[in-house]
């Protein structure tokens, strides 16, 4: 069982301290790292990788800003633990950063900018092509580091990273596949052209491997051991677990080691802030579920993986950011959304970790400690606390403001919330932020606009805030409103539900009709969550400051197409995030049977009190009354029976076609693969770029096949 722990009360100077026990083996670790000039450690060549998380790139300049990430310190702190990694490549410390999906990376080709924006933030685009870079880059400074040449000249590593993921369709037109086939010898999850991509980057790699082995073969120089470590935050950390597994696919297992071209190696530390595994279609509607592409059957933690370091955002909500768990590995909680564990906010943002209170005042900055100081103790050759203090950039860049340490150990040590399974923790977590959010609309109106953080934040900032509390506003109000009905008010509501409505335009008997026995009820979730945000003690005065002065609402400040996530599909505010345990992928259908079945039993709990209701009333009324109540009953049964029939029906005839379709085009696929060995390179790079510019095509596709679903789900369950 996977377990969720909070971390350990920070040092007020920001500088964590190793014990005896840790400092002996971060020594043990460092043992050829300090000493380059050894000839026993001779060789040794340490390789970072660094993934960054969607929207997050420390050199871009977004639109309407002057100044790149870093400069405005909101870089992320997969970008900062970059800038830490030792970099000399003359005794063999080699370092590679990977801006995230949705920003530019002309390096692979993703300077499109609509693919890049709507593609790479929505859906994980060219995520597949930043896998590759990293496991080609692995092949070309080790190739440099023994010869004194790259293994690829020109274009040519972009060019073979394309081809190996221009048919990934991690561009957004994946499909959602009702069930596992295969092609060749290989399984995939259904949507069209993966087999082929996984045995086309098989045989390129194992062509580089080969040119790799004769080179090193033949180098005076040699390598004695190639030490990985590799780092992601959201979708960047999906990438990180992706490409340990592509790259564990090309090692040779050898005396209870690992090789890859003859040279050992050991994938020494995993870091990953918040895993965000939401690659094709999200996990925004009840059919999808976003381990499509690139992140299918790639997020488990390998055994080959030394040490893993997994933290997690407790307080975040939104359906598009489902968390992937680390089991087997400790997961570490942080309070905060996405961003404040991860990073990437900047300081003054929605009026949280104002810009006066310290250099670095944001939330981010103790899970960055906390894996800067993990990763060293792994002995991943980062520059120290020490040596850090002694670089202006670095400094402001590891800087913690002693309020917010201050404030962060009081949280620790005031929530009251034990260890527990990764969802029971995350939920408790955010019961308490919800609680919170709910106080501010005890009364007739919201109390947001008197809050310290609304009034320092910006124009644009307020804007967001202030939409995202009205519309949580306007939900509490019409719960409470429901829910405070007296018993002879809700049997007057229940009791016509279950009557009998007959239209003089049809005639007869089939023209009578029952009116919507469920309409102007609580559901059982809405009820849960009312209770959640409105009944109860306020959160401890510790949780409220943390939640005043340093978390953000991720809600309020992500959109869409302009809009925020859709309420009727998510739940707004009032959901609990989803939490994938390692491993779990699950189908589609399966989602669509799940989420119609507790729609179900939603509604027969519902029927089950309006039927006390109606006992209620009726043992003041008339005979006649019952009657009516029990053919209603008879006739809601007979309805929801045939409505479950629909949706089956609909369901499987909605697999049928997908199968056939999908069926059709991976034999196209797989005669487009034979095709592939005759083209000739400059042949393939004009696919590639055919494949930037049917990419808008393909997404409008997707949004229809979305709309069709959406439209089906409302028709046969709402």
């Amino acid at each position: 069982m996977s377990m969720l722990y909070t971390g350990r009360p920070v040092p007020l100077d920001g500088n964590r301290k190793f014990s005896a026990q840790e400092a002996a083996q971060r020594a043990k670790a460092m043992a050829c790292l300090r000493s380059r000039g050894n000839t026993e450690c001779k060789g040794q060549v340490f390789v970072g990788i660094f993934f960054d998380g969607t929207g997050n790139n420390s050199k871009w300049v977004e639109k309407g800003e002057t100044q790149d990430q870093q400069a405005l310190n909101r870089h992320s702190n997969v970008a900062r633990l970059f800038d830490s990694y030792i970099s000399d490549e003359q005794n063999g410390f080699y370092r590679e950063y990977i801006p995230g999906v949705g920003t530019p990376f002309p390096e692979v080709g993703d300077t499109f900018a609509l693919a890049t924006d709507k593609g790479g933030g929505g859906f994980g685009y060219m995520g597949a092509d930043r896998i590759n870079w990293g496991i080609t880059y692995i092949f070309d400074i080790l190739h440099l580091y023994a010869t004194g040449t790259r293994l690829f000249a020109g274009k040519e590593r972009r060019d073979l990273v394309n081809l190996m993921s221009m048919f990934m369709l991690q561009n957004g037109s994946s499909y959602a596949a009702p069930q596992d086939w295969k092609v060749g010898n290989w399984e995939v999850p259904g949507y069209l052209t993966s087999a082929p991509e996984n045995l086309r980057r098989q045989t390129l790699y194992k062509n580089f491997e080969e040119k790799l082995k004769a080179a090193v073969k033949t180098s005076q120089r040699k390598i004695v051991q190639i030490n990985v470590s590799v780092f992601g935050f959201s979708r960047g950390a999906a990438e990180a677990r992706a490409f340990t597994h592509w790259l564990h696919e090309l090692l040779k297992p050898v005396n209870g080691a690992f090789q890859i071209a003859d040279i050992p190696i050991r994938m020494g530390f995993l870091g990953v802030f918040d895993t965000v595994a939401a690659v094709g279609v999200g996990d925004v509607t009840p059919v999808t579920f976003g381990h499509m592409a690139w992140a299918y059957k790639t997020q488990t933690i390998l055994p080959a993986v030394e040490e893993c370091a997994h933290f997690v955002a407790l307080h975040e909500q939104r359906a598009s950011f489902p968390m992937e768990s680390s089991t087997g590995w400790k997961n570490i909680g942080y309070p905060g959304m996405h961003s404040d564990v991860g990073g990437g906010y900047k300081p003054g943002e929605q009026g949280k970790s104002m810009p006066a209170w310290g250099q670095s005042p944001q939330l981010s900055q103790i899970p960055l400690i906390d894996m800067h100081y993990a990763a060293l103790k792994a002995g991943v050759p980062l520059r120290t606390m020490e040596e850090i203090a002694g670089e202006v950039k670095l400094k402001r860049d590891f800087a913690s403001d002693p309020r917010l340490l201050q404030a962060y150990n009081d949280w620790l040590a005031n929530n009251g919330i034990k260890a527990a399974t990764v969802r029971e923790f995350t939920e408790a977590h955010t019961r308490q932020y919800l609680r919170w959010r709910g106080s501010l609309h005890a009364g007739k109106g919201s109390l947001l606009l008197q809050e310290r953080f609304y009034k320092d934040a910006s124009v644009s900032d307020k804007k967001d805030l202030l939409e995202a509390d009205v519309e949580l506003g306007k939900m509490l109000r019409d719960w409470r409103g429901r829910a405070s009905l007296t018993e002879g008010q809700r049997a007057a509501r229940v009791l016509p539900k279950y009557g009998w409505r007959y239209s003089p335009l049809s005639g007869g008997v089939n023209s009578l009709v029952l009116d919507n026995p469920f309409e102007n009820q609580l559901s059982a979730e809405q009820k849960k969550f009312l209770g959640i945000m409105t009944d109860g003690p306020m959160p401890p005065a510790a949780c409220v400051k943390l939640f005043e002065d340093y978390v953000h609402d991720s809600r309020a400040g992500f959109r869409v197409v302009g809009k925020h996530e859709p309420v009727f599909l998510t739940g707004g505010y009032a959901r609990f995030r989803h939490v994938f345990m390692q491993g779990e992928a699950d189908a589609p259908l399966n989602r669509l049977a799940s989420a119609v079945a507790k729609r179900g039993t939603d509604q027969a709990e519902e029927m089950a009190e309006d039927a006390q209701a109606i006992r209620d009333y009726t043992v003041h009324t008339y005979q006649d009354a019952r009657d009516r109540v029990v053919r209603g009953y008879h006739r809601v049964e007979k309805a929801a029976t045939e409505t479950a029939h629909r949706v089956e029906q609909a369901a499987n005839d909605a697999a049928d076609r997908a199968k056939r379709e999908i069926q059709a085009k991976a034999d196209a696929a797989k005669r487009k693969a034979v095709e592939l060995k005759n083209k000739t390179m400059a042949e393939i790079r004009r696919d590639a770029d055919e494949a930037h510019r049917i990419y808008d095509a393909a997404q409008k596709h997707l949004i229809r096949k979305y709309e069709q679903m959406e439209t089906l789900w409302h028709k046969y369950v709402d």
